[in-house]
């Protein structure tokens, strides 16, 4: 269409030039249609090849073969402003540029020599669950108010480290979900196409405790079967409620009854929520079937994330965790890499640059990646 006269008379007409962000996740499908425009306006493109991280079907575009034969490059930015700001790390910043310069001309980082105030190395196996000391680097930042973002590689297989750590943090830490909202979805399916009542609690259940630590100590054993069940001479007082909530949901299966459970659970003493961001996803779902703006959870669901993925994730909880492809481009005071001899050079880069007064390495190598 583009080569078409009167579709460029009618871009002209409405645009005076193009500027196109985040050029590193663009496709060569994309850099067609950008090339095209950039004929006949003025097209200014801004982007940073170390952060290329995304995995896309159609092949990402290749700075030195694609862009530079067409575009003129009129700088590239030499001051880590990030850090130069006040309130920040100017020698965090200062190192992150030699740091740069290096994965650029394809070198390793060396970590075993002096590193500057606010950096550190540790070597420690987050899996070995032995070691009672493991978790400890990860509680001097919960005494203040500072953004935290603990990180792993962006591959599947971390997702689950995220939330697996976050469960054995108690809830400290909370990990991040994808902005999809996959496991809350595969969820909302299963439990819609449940056969009886019962069975749907059951998955709510397990829903419960993908969202909260301890979840099987404040249920009695009549709701962990999803049945009605009566309180006993040894049962807890601070188990009726949720005993009395539960009977009520098996009773009366409404999404105003199951939220009152869930708000039950998350409210005990003895229950820490983990994944804070897939559990209040899912009570504004709720929210959204309670007041009839959707006939079923899954209409529901969609409504939600339609309004979602416009709104952006609110970030309420200061200590975070996450993988380099959920946090890449904010910001926070301290980044913690885990597991980082996983990383490759440009997620190893998006890692290092989230903190802005602090980065703490876990490795057990001298030199990254």
């Amino acid at each position: 269409m583009l080569a078409k006269e009167f579709i460029r008379h009618v871009i002209c007409c409405t645009y005076a030039g193009i500027y196109v962000d985040e050029y590193q996740d663009c496709t060569e499908l994309q850099h067609t249609l950008v090339c095209a425009l950039a004929e006949f306006l003025p097209c200014r493109i801004l982007g940073d090849p170390l952060q290329a991280i995304f995995g896309f079907n159609d092949k990402p575009v290749d700075w030195d073969s694609s862009i530079y034969p067409h575009f003129q490059c009129l700088g590239k930015l030499q001051k880590p402003w990030r850090w130069h700001k006040e309130g920040a790390n100017k020698l965090l910043g200062d190192w992150l540029k030699e740091a740069r310069d290096a994965l650029m001309d394809g070198q390793k980082i060396d970590l075993n020599g002096a590193l500057p105030k606010g950096v550190s190395k540790v070597s420690v196996d987050l899996n070995d669950y032995q070691n009672p000391k493991r978790l400890n680097l990860f509680y001097k930042f919960l005494n203040d108010d500072a953004t935290v973002i603990a990180m792993y590689a962006g591959d599947p297989q971390s997702k689950n480290k995220t939330h697996n750590l976050a469960n054995k943090l108690a809830g400290k830490f909370s990990s991040i979900e994808e902005v999809e909202g996959k496991d809350l979805f595969a969820f909302l399916k299963k439990f819609q196409a449940a056969k009886t009542v019962n069975a749907g609690f059951h998955l709510a259940l397990g829903f419960a405790k993908k969202c909260f630590t301890g979840v099987d100590g404040v249920l009695v054993a009549g709701t962990k079967r999803a049945v009605l069940a009566k309180p006993i001479k040894t049962t807890k007082p601070s188990l009726i409620p949720i005993l009395n909530a539960a009977n009520g949901y098996l009773t009366e299966p409404t999404s105003n009854n199951l939220r009152h459970f869930f708000h039950l659970i998350r409210d005990h003493t003895n229950t820490h929520i983990y994944r804070r961001d897939l559990h209040n996803r899912f009570l504004h779902v709720l929210k959204i079937h309670i007041d009839g703006e959707a006939s079923t959870l899954l209409e529901s669901a969609h409504a939600y994330h339609r309004e979602f993925r416009h709104s952006g994730r609110p970030i309420r909880h200061t200590k975070l965790i996450g993988t380099t492809l959920l946090v890449k481009g904010l910001e926070y005071d301290h980044a913690i890499i885990l597991d980082a001899d996983s990383l490759d050079a440009k997620e190893l880069y998006v890692a290092m640059t989230r903190g802005s007064k602090s980065l703490t390495i876990i490795t057990n190598k001298g030199s990254l990646p």
